[in-house]
């Protein structure tokens, strides 16, 4: 922990930041972003290729300061509806209209086949999955069929006069039928520089200026929060900079630079005025030779695959926003919706809870001292929480804050977790030494601690751990590293160590305290919920895709009904182990049998309106569907070996004392077996480079690697007697921190991080992040630490249990945090002889009955 005097500079200091950073963004956003308060101007023109982790080029676009989204078929098709994607122009904007084919179709049969044509001047129109492409044959930009499809767009009559007679045209049209177009790309130029040899700037100019009058080109700053996004709109591809030396001899006479440069600055000049051009198109093939294709006019497929990302990002994100409300992370040219009051019947209900602690005390004359504490304690966790809240609104459903996604740096990964490693590794002590008794040493050395504390595996060592791997969350998260293969396979033994230590915690529980009441229930369900069942509310979010906290409810859920169940009996170790198989079997059969799975989500349906994605949580559950019951067998073999070790000698039988006189022997062949399974689960992690097939088989050996640790980390007296206090430190609100990291440090819902506008273009740590991570980091520690504190607080008052020894030792060890005291509350939970349990359950019934209106109401 921290000391008194650290911890309240530290809260003042991280407090003021966090203040500063919010005058300073709304400041920007209110004064300085005007111009651009939806990022529809940054997805326009502005823009930088990020490297791949796997190597691949151009596959990552993004523009500056939103989250730039790529479409699938199926979110296409809503998008468009029941209108067409229309794109105009040449062979350069017509490798576009492959890319969205390519887009729709399960195979490239199609694109393949009418790209091999030998006359491929003419138009094209491709239908599948419910999403209708157009594409118009028109290099001179001026053909019937592109007027006929500017009328309709605008929702009037075909007027069949609107033709140039002057420039060549090919004359030919589709027929439109009753669709209109919901967007429409138009782009050429290049066959002006070619075929004509003086008057092409001026031929150019004018067919621009007969699409501009035929269409009027909204501000796009004002259009984004409608519920159609921009609408339907026009958008003019610049005239793309051909690789002058690998053009043909006939094509290099008349395409030169003057002719484009011309072309382009005209099209600024119109752009200035409220003419939509995709500039980025442009800064997309700048100083890229690369992304040229061999004839050096058309790009590669994965360049123009990026720029139909881009144009259905102008299209589709604003009206995306307004129908989805999860995840929200396709920012650029986009709005929020607006929060609604219902959002905050959480907070009605704790205001309505400290209203009656209140009214408690006033029937009982004055507030005693520890009355005083108690509301002053619950005051202040219900502004804390109200505070943190706030942030979370203002920081990921708005744009007061910009939202990048992670770029991964191998560089950048090791010097981050390196340097937070080093740094706690300072604040490492040392616990006293060993009692001089051989048995006595013995049992601490397997203990990792005085008999009457928490045996194997001793909490602080839990906390410690679970902070380290906090810490290498977070830092996976900041960086994007989900599609680097090495650290998903770390990452997910970090998850499968949580889920160990959540089933060896609540198993030693319940053997050594035999508490299967209903309070214990009330207090670690409430504990672990409180906070994501608020943000669920604030940020529109369902509540299961906070998929951490329902999990780790689920998980403990199984964990009392195994250990609940005929628990006279668990003495026995053979009947508590056999308990253990047969809840292992059901949860295998609801994780993976058709019908159980699916009657919940009907459930959830019906009574609660939530969205439940069977496959997404059959994934959270199903990947270390096992691991929980390996702690849960880790804790009965850890309460057995202790148990002989505190049995008189007189009353241990044969194979006990034999077990105890070979207890030296058996710890050594752990630890040998210990170095044995760990690399080996490696060895075959490495042997796969899919992580389908490392999905499939963790399960089953996701033990080896925790296990392993376990052991390593409890086998030598060194090791034992010492902790970080640190890691412990972070890991005992771990939860807060995984919760709130998805609103405060990462941002578009987990998919993105925040960004404060400092590391200017470059988006990796070292060469400029740095900064924002400096300012980000203590800002999301101050928050976990303030609403991990709070909720304590809270649990306390709404479970009704703070006051006595038994309520504060299920509190603590609900959140596996000793060190935080809980205000008493004991005299303002009593009310005319309504006994604390009545009044606990009265309490929590009211509670989800709010929650469960509350979310019928949304």
């Amino acid at each position: 922990m921290f000391r008194v005097g650290f911890a309240d500079a530290f809260s003042k200091g991280a407090l003021l930041l966090l203040l500063t950073i919010v005058v300073a963004s709304c400041y920007r956003d209110y004064f300085l972003d005007t111009r651009d308060p939806y990022k529809c101007d940054a997805l326009l023109n502005q823009g930088q290729w990020l490297e791949s982790p796997d190597n691949k080029p151009y596959t990552k676009w993004q523009p500056s300061g939103c989250m730039f989204h790529q479409y699938s078929a199926p979110e296409i098709a809503e998008c468009s509806q029941d209108g067409d994607i229309t794109i105009v122009g040449d062979s350069t904007v017509r490798q576009i209209f492959w890319a969205l084919a390519r887009k729709i179709e399960d195979d490239e049969g199609w694109v393949e086949e009418e790209r091999n044509k030998p006359d491929n001047h003419g138009d094209l129109e491709y239908s599948k999955g419910g999403v209708h492409l157009k594409f118009i044959w028109d290099p001179w930009l001026n053909s019937t069929a592109m007027f006929r499809e500017l009328t309709l767009l605008e929702g009037g009559v075909v007027n069949e006069t609107i033709v140039n007679d002057n420039v060549p045209s090919n004359g030919s049209y589709l027929e439109t039928g009753p669709r209109r177009p919901v967007t429409m790309l138009i782009g050429g130029g290049l066959w002006y520089a070619r075929h004509m040899e003086n008057t092409s700037i001026e031929a150019y100019s004018q067919s621009i200026d007969r699409i501009s009058l035929a269409h009027d080109f909204s501000d796009l700053r004002t259009l984004p929060q409608s519920t159609e996004g921009v609408g339907p709109q026009v958008f003019i591809a610049p005239v793309i900079e051909p690789l002058y030396y690998m053009l043909s001899p006939a094509r290099q006479s008349t395409i030169t630079p003057e002719k484009i440069s011309a072309m382009n600055e005209y099209l600024g000049l119109l752009s200035r005025a409220g003419l939509n051009v995709v500039w980025s198109y442009a800064k997309m093939m700048k100083d890229q030779p690369a992304a040229y294709s061999m004839s050096g006019l058309h790009v590669m497929d994965p360049v123009a695959t990026r720029m139909t990302d881009v144009l259905l990002n102008l299209r589709c994100n604003g009206k995306a926003t307004q129908h989805l409300t999860y995840p929200v992370n396709k920012t650029c040219c986009s709005s929020y919706s607006s929060p609604r009051w219902l959002y905050f019947i959480p907070t009605f209900t704790l205001l309505a809870r400290l209203g009656s602690i209140v009214l408690s005390k006033s029937r009982h004359s004055a507030l005693s001292d520890s009355g005083k504490g108690s509301l002053q304690g619950v005051t202040i966790a219900i502004r804390d929480l109200l505070v943190v809240l706030f942030f979370c609104v203002l920081a990921d459903r708005t744009h007061t804050l910009d939202k990048i996604p992670g770029v991964y740096s191998t560089l950048d990964y090791r010097i981050l977790l390196g340097t937070i490693t080093l740094a706690c590794l300072f604040t490492i002590y040392r616990e006293p030494s060993s009692p001089p008794d051989s048995q006595e040493r013995r049992l601490s050395e397997f203990s990792g601690g005085p008999r009457t504390e928490h045996q194997f595996l001793p909490r602080i060592q839990g906390d410690e751990i679970r902070g380290f791997m906090q810490i290498f969350i977070l830092i996976y998260g900041f960086l994007g590293a989900s599609d680097v293969l090495d650290l998903y396979e770390l990452f997910r033994v970090c998850f499968a160590m949580y889920l160990f230590l959540l089933g060896y915690g609540h198993t030693m529980y319940f053997l050594q305290k035999r508490d299967f009441s209903f309070d214990r229930v009330a207090i670690v369900l409430v504990r672990m919920n409180l906070l994501a069942v608020c943000l669920s509310f604030v940020m529109s979010r369902p509540y299961l895709s906070y998929y951490w906290a329902p999990l780790v409810s689920f998980w403990f859920f199984v964990v009392y009904v195994t250990m609940r169940v005929v628990h006279y009996r668990n003495d026995s170790v053979a009947f508590l182990v056999a308990k253990i198989f047969v809840s292992a079997l059901a949860v295998t059969v609801v994780v993976y049998v058709k019908g159980p799975l699916h009657l919940v989500w009907l459930m959830l349906k019906v009574f609660f309106r939530t969205d439940f994605v069977i496959d997404d949580w059959r994934g959270h559950v199903g990947t270390e569907t096992y691991i929980v019951f390996v702690g849960m067998l880790a804790a009965v073999i850890a309460f057995q070996i202790v148990g002989m070790f505190e049995t008189p000698p007189a009353q241990r039988s044969l194979s006990v004392e034999v077990l105890v006189d070979c207890f030296d022997t058996f710890r050594r062949l752990f630890v040998f077996c210990a170095l044995i399974i760990g690399p080996l689960f490696w060895i075959t992690a490495q042997s796969h480079t899919k992580k389908k097939d490392y999905d499939w088989f963790m399960p089953f050996l996701s033990w080896m690697p925790v296990v392993s640790i376990v052991i390593l980390r409890n086998s030598l007296q060194f090791l034992r007697t010492r902790h970080c206090r640190a890691f412990a430190w972070v890991g005992r609100m771990s939860l807060e921190l995984h919760l709130l990291s998805q609103h405060i440090f990462l941002a578009a819902d987990g998919h993105g991080t925040l960004s404060l506008g400092l590391g200017g273009e470059k988006l990796t740590v070292l060469m400029g992040r740095w900064k924002e991570l400096v300012l980000l980091a203590p800002i999301l520690v101050w928050c976990a630490w303030k609403v991990s504190k709070g909720t304590k607080v809270l649990t306390a008052s709404i479970t009704g249990h703070a006051g006595d020894e038994k309520g504060n030792s299920q509190a603590r060890s609900a959140d596996h945090d000793n060190e935080l005291p809980i205000p008493s509350t004991q005299g303002a939970m009593r009310q005319d002889g309504i006994s604390s349990k009545l009044r606990s359950k009265r309490t929590l019934i009211v509670l989800m009955l709010a929650i469960w209106v509350a979310k019928l109401c949304t």
